[in-house]
């Protein structure tokens, strides 16, 4: 297969088994929450891609929108309610298409903007990883070989922070 075909694939299943395990949640088998899931795991696939194959990434954003809808806002994230909130936010239940009722924010339309926005903030922020179709596996080993801007910055200042620390006759960093 073709790097394209693999990638698509292996996002079609990993975002069909991100549904399967949202699904028994309150609301989780409404079509609008499954399919914003379905989009939730797509725009996660393409994250890892651009990371290339990093998953800390990922794993923050979930954390994060979790925490925040849950935690900060008081929504039900994925269909479970929080007690324990910063603020709380009564949805309007009339507007359940908006807010996704009981399954939270993910059931609702705006939750595909949202995902929009991290793709198009991730892809400006570390841009998009290129392609050699020269030779197949190519991508997987500039995966291992080529650090993205991120680790660059930091591999650039913990070298600067050596050069400073032996210029200053300190042996700790």
């Amino acid at each position: 297969f073709s790097f394209f075909v693999a990638f698509s694939m292996a996002m079609l299943c990993q975002s069909s088994f991100f549904v399967l395990l949202h699904l028994p949640s309150p609301g989780g088998s409404d079509f609008a929450s499954m399919l914003n899931i379905f989009i939730g795991g797509t725009v996660a696939g393409i994250n890892v891609l651009v990371m290339q194959g990093r998953l800390g990434l990922v794993m923050g954003w979930h954390f994060a929108w979790n925490i925040t809808m849950g935690n900060v806002f008081g929504l039900s994230t994925s269909g479970i309610p929080i007690s324990a909130t910063f603020i709380s936010v009564a949805p309007h239940p009339e507007k359940k298409d908006r807010h996704g009722g009981v399954f939270g924010p993910e059931g609702g339309f705006v939750a595909p903007f949202a995902y929009l926005l991290t793709v198009v903030l991730v892809v400006l922020l570390f841009r998009l990883p290129t392609f050699s179709s020269a030779t197949p596996g190519s991508y997987y080993a500039s995966m291992v070989t080529a650090p993205t801007t991120l680790a660059s910055g930091a591999t650039a200042l913990s070298s600067a922070a050596a050069a400073a620390a032996a210029a200053s006759g300190s042996a700790e960093l």
